[in-house]
């Protein structure tokens, strides 16, 4: 639990746990695809930060300017998103987004997303993967962001026929608490049911271990 500091504030470290507009951040360059990066490592990062009400000074520079353009005439995010859900720069469509339908939704996920999800049972990286600021990022040695090793030779069918007791046993403590069992299972059946609509094989062997 976070203690009170300065003249009695409490401040809240966060880390992606919950909904909190990023845009608003001015320690890094805004992407166009919604995303910031950092120019020496690119988009791949997690945004740790302390929410706090005291009237810090900016750790950058650039925060006290207008932050430019870094994106150029680059589209390449816009034009690989599969749902489209990137409409314009620095714009998504939260809702058509391939990571919040298979990781926040919690009703069905729509029919007409399903030639776009293909196989991804959780989340999903597209407009990320793309981006060519990515060339200057650097692969990361810490052993908490490594894939769940349980999962690495996982088949199709062991995905098939996890079981709850399994997904808490294999999952605690990763994303996948978030979308919990019930959520997981639907994505893999609504993934199974395109492809037997379309009769194409079903593989789900490299579909979320760079999600985990």
């Amino acid at each position: 639990m976070p203690k009170p500091g300065l003249s009695g504030v409490l401040p809240v470290p966060y880390l992606s746990f919950g909904y909190l507009l990023h845009s608003s951040c001015k320690a890094f360059f805004p992407a166009w695809d919604g995303f910031g990066f950092f120019q020496p490592f690119g988009v791949f990062f997690f945004l740790g930060m302390i929410l706090t009400p005291l009237d810090l000074p900016p750790p950058f520079a650039s925060a006290e300017t207008s932050r430019p353009d870094r994106c150029g005439t680059c589209s390449k995010c816009l034009v690989a998103c599969p749902t489209v859900a990137l409409t314009e720069p620095i714009l998504m469509y939260a809702r058509k987004c391939i990571s919040y339908l298979t990781v926040e939704l919690r009703v069905p996920i729509p029919h007409d997303f399903r030639d776009a999800i293909s196989q991804h049972i959780f989340g999903c990286d597209i407009c990320q993967d793309v981006c060519p600021w990515n060339r200057v990022s650097k692969t990361h040695t810490e052993n908490q962001f490594a894939p769940i090793k349980e999962i690495l030779n996982f088949s199709t069918n062991d995905w098939e026929e996890l079981t709850e007791e399994s997904f808490k046993i294999i999952f605690k403590d990763s994303p996948l608490t978030r979308p919990k069992f019930a959520w997981l299972t639907r994505n893999l059946k609504f993934i199974s049911s395109y492809c037997k609509t379309k009769n194409k094989a079903l593989d789900f062997s490299d579909s979320i271990c760079n999600h985990t």
